[in-house]
Order: C-alpha cells, then sequence, then structure tokens
C-alpha cells in the first residue's frame, strides 16, 4: 500500500531539517513506499526553496508551490490533487503529529478495512481559549469527535471525493466528515508532541474566519468549488 503524505507548509523554514531527518528514518519511507509532498504556501521565508532542494534530492518528495498564499485548507488540496497513492495521509509540519504514527495508522486501516483512521488528540500544547471554545462549538455543530483535528490516513478514493465538496476554504476536518459520513471510519487516539520551533499560523482572526466558513462552505455549489480549485492548480502548482 502505497502512501502519499501531504504537508502544508507555511513559512515552515526552521522545521524542516528535523522533518527530513524524522521521514529519512522511517522504513516505509526507506522502502519507497511513502511519497512526500510538501506544499509551500506562499511563506515569505526561505521555506519553499528548502522543499524544492529536497525534492531536487529525493526522487520520493514532490515540491507543490503555490505562489500566494491561499490558506492551509486550499494547500492541503492541492496536495491531494496531486497524490498518487492509495493512501493519503494529511499532517502538519510542525511534527506535532508524529510521523512514526504513519506505519499504524496504515496497519489499522488494513485491519479494519476502514475508508479512514483520523487521529484524536489526547493532549494540547497551545493553551488558547478561544481556540478551544471554537473546536468545542465544531464539535457541536458537526458529529466531530471531541479531540479530532485534520492528522488522518484516507483511503485515495475517499481523499479525491474532498475536491469537489463546498467552499475550497473549507475546514479539512468538516469536508472530510461530509465525505465520510456514510463510510467506515476508525479513530487513532495519539498524544501530540510540542512543536519543534516556531508558533501557531492561527491568529483570532484567523481562527474566527476558519469557523464562520464551518456553515458557509455548504452553501457554494460543487461545480463552482471545481471551477475554482482547478483555476488554482493550473496556475499555482510546480513540480
Amino acid at each position: 500500500m502505497k502512501i502519499s503524505v501531504v504537508i502544508p507548509c507555511y513559512n515552515e523554514s526552521k522545521n524542516l531539517a528535523d522533518l527530513r531527518a524524522r521521514f529519512s528514518a522511517l522504513p516505509l519511507f526507506k522502502a519507497g513506499e511513502i511519497e512526500l509532498i510538501l506544499v509551500n504556501d506562499g511563506s515569505t521565508d526561505n521555506t519553499g526553496q528548502k522543499i524544492i532542494d529536497w525534492a531536487n534530492q529525493d526522487g520520493r518528495v514532490m515540491a507543490v508551490i503555490l505562489l500566494a498564499n491561499c490558506g492551509n485548507q486550499r494547500a492541503i488540496l492541492n496536495g491531494i490533487w496531486v497524490a498518487s497513492g492509495d493512501g493519503i495521509v494529511i499532517m502538519d509540519a510542525d511534527l506535532q503529529d508524529s510521523p512514526e504514527s504513519i506505519e499504524k495508522m496504515q496497519q489499522e486501516m488494513v485491519a479494519s478495512k476502514a475508508a479512514a483512521v483520523v487521529g484524536v488528540k489526547l493532549n494540547r500544547y497551545d493553551n488558547n481559549r478561544l481556540v478551544s471554545l471554537l473546536k468545542t462549538a465544531a464539535t457541536i455543530i458537526f458529529p466531530l469527535k471531541q479531540g479530532e483535528g485534520d492528522f488522518c490516513l484516507l483511503k485515495k478514493e475517499l481523499a479525491k471525493e474532498l475536491l469537489n465538496i463546498g467552499n475550497p476554504a473549507m475546514p479539512f476536518r468538516v469536508r472530510r466528515w461530509w465525505a465520510a459520513k456514510e463510510k467506515k471510519l476508525v479513530y487513532f487516539p495519539y498524544r501530540r508532541s510540542q512543536r519543534v520551533a516556531g508558533s501557531t499560523k492561527f491568529n483570532y482572526k484567523k481562527l474566527v474566519k476558519l469557523w464562520w466558513l464551518n456553515f458557509k462552505g455548504f452553501y457554494f455549489s460543487a461545480s463552482r468549488q471545481e471551477e475554482v480549485f482547478k483555476h488554482n492548480i493550473r496556475h499555482n502548482i510546480r513540480k
């Protein structure tokens, strides 16, 4: 089972060396069973160049360079668009989500025959009251599990379905819930690590906007969403 790992990156220059070291040590990566897709989301530091350099040095790595900051949700969709694996992992670049968990998630998917294995955080290091409030609200409005985040392994067919749901800026976990609500989904409890470097990219304004899109996103037609997304891909992607 080949796995594509999609990692959106915005000003993650300080984390990339550790990210590279951790993936380089993974047995699945060494065996060529992981395709690593790094999506530079219009970073203002040298993240983009570091990603390109890594991809040029390692054929298992793909660099996707967005020419502007399109937002975390669109960056994830761009990565899914080009992914070729039988399963697709979504994870952050800051290593709070453990690359070592990918093999365990793969084993869980094979054993359970689930369409999705979704990470559920048992702890948090960002003690932000607004974050907690908005996440709690989201679990009430949508049937999301407390602690459910973006970290997951999706079967390719399910992941590709996400491309045609709602507004391109719709929060990923809501989009995933909508696509998977009639499919088998299993949860993968895990403990997050502290960030290797940097801090959260979500300020209060971005968090409120993201929460609002939980509601607004479903009112965009699938056809309009696809039109916007394809335009973004055609003009903004480089390999």
